[in-house]
């Protein structure tokens, strides 16, 4: 999961440290406030409007299949 800059641009800088929500319970309650709300929180803790239309889980990370399945239980 990806933060968001208050601009509204998803932050995908290698050395910055807020780039990827690693904690699972972050990365769902986002996501919940991304589909619930139509909003997502910035890295500088402003609300920022998004409609999102999908969610996009990468295969790739050793608990992919875990996460999806926990956040599809949240929503």
């Amino acid at each position: 999961m990806r933060t968001v800059h208050i601009g509204g641009w998803y932050i995908n800088i290698p050395h910055y440290a807020k780039c990827t929500i690693t904690d699972e319970s972050k990365a769902i309650t986002q996501i919940i406030e991304m589909v619930k709300e139509g909003t997502v929180t910035s890295v500088q803790q402003t609300k920022v409007a998004l409609q999102a239309h999908s969610i996009c889980v990468h295969g790739d990370g050793a608990h992919a299949v875990q996460f999806a399945k926990h956040a599809r239980q949240e929503l």
